[in-house]
């Protein structure tokens, strides 16, 4: 089962990305896609010797005296023999890194197959901010979605909403607010700062 995810529409923001890939949406004009996107210096960091894992995408959250901060988005193919479901995700990773190193903010899959199974993310880098909006089906004609913005700065997750409600096409309707929590992470490669898929 193929499952599409629904176009979320961010506004006044520098940089989107949403399954077909990152552009601008409005200037001033950034680092995303400066080639070659091979040689970004962290890229082996993120990667880590991972079969086919590439940077695909490149966005400067600050620039000035505090260092350079770029939320990095790294894409995973799945195997060629993956079957259906879980399985089949193409995983993307973003990725906060600056003077400071290198954290994981969160994970998501390139396309949604099967109920239940995480879904894609579409995400905005503006003002050190990093915005996530996550839509997911479910089985039985639910769904959930998820907003969160993440201070790039702090790294600490400003604010965040998970909401539940009914499948409707590519659109989750008659929303109503669900109250579970997930602690944030540390960054690290298993433990992402925001959990889309709980």
């Amino acid at each position: 089962m193929h499952i599409h995810s629904a176009a979320v529409t961010l506004a006044a923001v520098l940089t989107f990305c949403s399954l077909g890939g990152c552009h601008r949406q409005t200037t001033p004009p950034q680092s995303l896609g400066s080639p070659p996107m091979q040689k970004f210096p962290a890229a082996s960091m993120l990667c880590r010797s991972r079969p086919k894992c590439e940077v695909i995408g490149r966005r400067v959250a600050r620039k000035g005296g505090e260092g350079v901060l770029e939320v990095v988005d790294v894409r995973i193919p799945h195997a060629p023999d993956a079957g259906d479901g879980i399985v089949r995700c193409d995983r993307r990773e973003y990725w906060l890194v600056g003077v400071g190193g290198h954290r994981l903010v969160a994970t998501d899959c390139e396309t949604q197959y099967g109920a239940d199974n995480p879904g894609p993310a579409e995400t905005a880098v503006a003002d050190d901010r990093l915005t996530l909006r996550y839509l997911e089906h479910k089985s039985s004609d639910g769904c959930e979605t998820y907003t969160a913005v993440v201070n790039l700065r702090s790294f600490k997750i400003e604010s965040e909403e998970r909401m539940r409600g009914d499948a409707e096409k590519d659109k989750c309707v008659r929303l109503e607010k669900d109250s579970e929590v997930v602690p944030p992470g540390d960054g690290s490669p298993d433990r992402p700062l925001v959990t889309l898929h709980p």
